[in-house]
Order: structure tokens, then sequence, then C-alpha cells
């Protein structure tokens, strides 16, 4: 199959540069936070490039355009994460602690990327597997700590996002 030609998971470099960009950002967020759990001003900025990012690397190395149930899988996990968001936190007493709301945060964010499988392949659906796995082990079972815990979130995100931004690539012979 061509370099541009009618790839499975179209969206996966794209979504992929994504994932570096916000795993990066998770790993120097929670490393520099200064008076809050996570440096918010640094995860925004990684988000805003990896939102960028996301149309460079479609344009620069193409996999075909995305069909309808493609578009349909990603406005439904977003959906699905906006819902999860709305449901969880509005259910959380007021003085949940602020690691506390991250984690449930990195869980459901894992969990919004399972059904993103049907646009991006099984790469995506075993990193939200793992995030929620690793969110919900320093969540209820208190495995690691909560830096730990997002740098170990922000590695996944990093290393499947990486996986997932050189699909298709073959080496030159």
């Amino acid at each position: 199959m061509s370099e541009a030609g009618n790839y499975r998971y179209p969206m996966a470099r794209g979504s992929g540069a994504f994932l570096v960009c916000v795993g990066l950002g998770l790993i120097l967020a929670v490393l520099r936070a200064e008076d809050a759990p996570v440096n918010t001003r640094l995860l925004g900025y990684s988000a805003i490039l990896g939102i960028v990012a996301i149309p460079v690397v479609r344009k620069l190395f193409p996999l075909g355009r995305p069909k309808e149930i493609h578009i349909l899988a990603m406005s439904g996990a977003v959906a699905l994460e906006l819902f999860l968001f709305w449901f969880v936190f509005s259910r959380l007493p007021k003085d949940t602690q602020p690691q506390m709301r991250w984690l449930w945060a990195l869980l459901l964010v894992g969990l919004h990327f399972i059904p993103m499988g049907l646009a991006l392949g099984r790469r995506v659906v075993i990193l939200g597997v793992v995030c929620a796995a690793v969110a919900a082990s320093a969540l209820f079972l208190g495995m690691l700590p909560f830096t730990w815990t997002v740098v170990v979130d922000g590695i996944l995100k990093v290393g499947f996002g990486a996986s997932m931004a050189v699909t298709g690539m073959r080496k030159a012979a």
C-alpha cells in the first residue's frame, strides 16, 4: 500500500503525534508542579502543540482520508469522555483532594481511548486499558504515588503515541 494510500486507520499518525505531545506535557507538568499537583499551564501548552501537530503530521505524512466510521468513533469517544467527566466530577465530594481528581481524570481519559480503537486501531485500545488500570491502581489501591502515576501515564502516552505516529512507515531499502 502506498504511503498516501487508503490505510485502515488514516488518523493514527496525527493522533499519535498528539499523544506524544500530551504525554511529554504530563511528565513535565507533574515534575514542574509548584503549588498544585500538576502545572496546568505546561499541560495546556502541550495540548495546544498536540492539536497543532495533528493536521501538520496528517499533511506531511498522509495515510488517506478518514471514513465516516473513523469520524463517528472519534466523536463518540470525545462525547463519552465529556459525559464521564461530568458524571464523575459532579458526584465527587467538594473536599476531594486535587490529586484524587487528577487520578480520576487519568482514569476517564484512559477509558475514552477504548472506543477510539475503531478509528485508530488496537494500540489505542491497549493504551486505554493500561492507562485506566494504572490510574485505578493508584486511585483505589494506592499502589503508586501520585507523581509516579502521572509520569507512568505520560510515558505510556509517549510510547504508544510514537508507535502510532510512525504507523505505515517503511524502512528505505
